[in-house]
């Protein structure tokens, strides 16, 4: 059937036909030949050896019609309600002048083998053929008849053309392009814990968006920022087993504190051993660049409007745009030449108008962070105002060997603390969890000793466990700690801390409860791709667009993973084949393009429904509050495939994006017409 969404149905119509009889020589057709070719009023009206070829009833045939309408739904996949409510996708009901009868009309009996085209008067169609037309098309040509044949088509027919290609495999499916978890959380899936460096714009604003609105508040709010800043100061543990689910649980309630104002938005986590970070010229390390500031004309001009000085001004503006992980490199890019021994005592009277700017512009950046430039050395820095800073301290930057090393960890008590009566801390909370707070807190370099400063703090906030969680980093790095606990518990099941029972204050959570982060309602993945369907469309084959894989995506991933989500329960038994980049999967390809093929998965039929209505219906998403019943037997499932391996070669290759195919079979292998429904997939890179 051709693709082009040019041609009306009438004229694929005739595109399947002529495909299927082929560039041979055709039969005489009761002297019609091409009968599919002749005149449009003549092919809707002609008889073969005295068989209509398509039954159409006038409008005035009124028990003709209300059993064409009962039996033949505009869309052939609406639901009772949506039908009786305004008929198809919210039109009304058809009102042409005729109606088709496909299941009367010669043509679907002779494309289907049925009588008399059984062989007992005359031959399945078509003749001196030996192409079958696929039961795809034929309900394609069915569904013309039963519209009335339209030889052109309206808007509603476009839809429903659109609708079919897509069912067919001849259209793909979207991918959702406003980011991952709008669409996710909008059908109440897991939110996605996205690798900070893989979040889109439109990702990050909204983020900055909900966090500009939590960090205004006052502390003693606990819907603020600060609030959940001094718990962390007051509360938090460290050094034993409580450690981990500790901070799961305060990971989950700044997560959802932002998503009371977006809930679309999502903690993201900051890979620190990723290449990414690292400076290769300088060997230095840096901090995400979601996370630095910059410089906006409307900032420029509101410390105008406070007499900021002109020809810093001016300064500043040769700089809008460009990011900066610190005040002082802005400062120093901007003001060096004009006061070259001494320009940060330039900025000195304006550096809280400066800071309220730059937080405002961009929220996750905070001016009491001092990140270390060096990985493995003795730190010498100096300021540029000539006033010596030494700082001593030997770290080690986190490299991915040793997070494969830490991994590797067999017990909890060596991985995450001991017990109550063997405190100790676990390799992870030691280093890098320890490390990355003190080298990103880091020491300014514009201390004065012996000068009480506020703004000018020694060391950064991240560097001292008491002010740590006031740095919106805080959370993407602890996202991280978690995000390889999680890993950890995958390599190592069974292995938790020792008291369960133990109640972790001042969160009302159990040890016990923290075990499963899906329960907490989010996963970790390092890019999510999201591909909206629509329950209602029944589908035979399935394609996706390119889902957008990023090169640092494809770069470092370590896993792929593809969900199938939420499939409806058919009633007849069902074999779907899985393939990633096969333009268009036919029965056997399975064998011949073993690169492409990901699995399979089988449904298991219901069967015809035997009670009443809505017996067999799927359950509704939400449920009352006082619902404890367990879940509907007939609950959508999901299914999950690691194409890890089949990505790998699809690389190898030479690809640099993937597709998703679906190919949907009956159980003793032939296609199907329209059968599998779903809700979406999901291809998702995980480092």
């Amino acid at each position: 059937m051709s693709s082009k969404k040019s041609l009306s149905r009438y004229q694929q119509v005739k595109l399947i036909l002529g495909k299927a009889q082929g560039d041979g020589e055709c039969p005489d057709y009761d002297g019609y030949g091409q009968f599919w070719n002749r005149p449009y009023q003549e092919f809707i009206n002609m008889k073969l050896y005295g068989v209509r070829m398509i039954v159409l009833s006038d409008g005035n045939n009124k028990e003709s019609t209300s059993s064409t309408t009962s039996s033949h739904s505009c869309c052939h996949d609406e639901t009772p309600e949506q039908e009786t409510s305004g008929g198809c996708c919210g039109s009304s009901s058809v009102t042409s002048a005729n109606y088709g009868d496909s299941a009367a009309s010669g043509l679907i009996k002779g494309l289907k083998g049925q009588f008399p085209f059984d062989g007992t008067q005359f031959p399945k169609l078509m003749w001196n053929s030996t192409e079958v037309v696929s039961a795809t098309d034929i309900k394609f040509i069915a569904d013309w008849i039963d519209a009335g044949c339209p030889e052109e088509d309206s808007s509603h027919d476009e839809m429903m053309r659109k609708r079919h290609e897509l069912s067919t495999g001849a259209a793909s499916f979207k991918v959702n392009s406003s980011g991952t978890n709008k669409e996710r959380r909008s059908k109440g899936h897991l939110a996605q814990r996205i690798n900070v460096e893989e979040l889109s714009e439109e990702e990050l604003t909204a983020y900055r968006n909900a966090l500009r609105v939590v960090r205004s508040r006052p502390e003693q709010d606990r819907r603020s920022f600060e609030f959940w800043a001094r718990v962390h100061g007051n509360s938090c543990q460290h050094g034993w087993e409580k450690f981990l689910p500790w901070h799961r649980c305060q990971m989950y309630e700044m997560e959802q504190l932002l998503q009371d104002e977006d809930d679309a938005v999502a903690l993201h986590y900051w890979q620190w051993s990723n290449k990414a970070y690292l400076d290769k010229k300088t060997g230095n390390y840096n901090i995400p660049e979601a996370y630095h500031l910059w410089i906006t004309e409307d900032a420029i001009q509101a410390l105008e409007g406070t007499d900021f000085p002109d020809n810093l001004a001016d300064a500043l503006r040769k700089h809008i745009g460009t990011k900066f992980q610190m005040l002082d490199d802005l400062c120093y890019e901007a003001f060096y030449k004009i006061e070259k021994d001494n320009y940060y005592k330039v900025i000195k009277p304006w550096k809280q108008q400066i800071y309220d700017l730059l937080q405002d512009i961009n929220p996750m950046w905070y001016p009491f962070r001092y990140p270390m430039k060096t990985s493995y050395d003795h730190v010498k820095r100096k300021d540029i105002n000539k006033m010596p800073t030494l700082v001593d301290f030997n770290h080690h930057y986190p490299t991915k060997t040793d997070i494969q090393q830490i991994l590797a960890v067999s017990t909890f008590q060596q991985f995450g603390g001991g017990d109550a009566y063997n405190e100790s801390f676990g390799v992870l909370d030691m280093d890098p969890h320890n490390t990355i707070h003190i080298w990103s807190g880091g020491f300014n370099p514009n201390y004065e000793k012996g000068v009480n400063d506020p703004l000018e703090p020694k060391m950064g906030d991240m560097l001292n466990n008491l002010t740590a969680g006031f740095d919106p980093i805080f959370y993407a790095h602890h996202s991280n700690v978690d995000r390889l606990w999680w890993l950890w518990q995958q390599r190592h099941p069974g292995q938790v801390p020792d008291d369960g029972n133990s109640v972790m204050v001042p969160f009302n959570y159990l040890v016990r409860e923290t075990y499963n982060i899906k329960r907490f309602g989010y996963e970790y993945v390092r890019t999510g791709h999201y591909v909206n369907t629509d329950s209602n469309l029944q589908i035979s084959k399935f394609k996706s667009d390119d889902v957008g894989a990023t090169a640092t995506a494809l770069e470092n991933y370590h896993q792929v993973e593809l969900k199938i989500i939420n499939v409806v329960q058919p009633n007849q038994s069902l074999i779907v084949k899985v393939f990633l980049n096969l333009k268009d999967p036919e029965p056997g390809d399975r064998d011949k393009f073993p690169d492409n093929y990901v699995g399979s998965f089988v449904l298991f039929g219901h069967g015809e429904c035997i009670g009443t209505a809505g017996h067999c219906d799927p359950p509704p998403k939400s449920r009352r509050t006082n619902d404890v019943r367990e879940r509907h037997h007939n609950t959508p499932w999901n299914y999950r495939f690691d194409v890890t391996n089949c990505v790998n070669k699809l690389i190898a290759s030479g690809a640099k994006d993937f597709h998703v195919n679906l190919l949907v079979q009956d159980t003793d292998g032939e296609i199907l017409d329209d059968k599998l429904r779903m809700e979406a997939i999901s291809l998702d890179f995980i480092d």
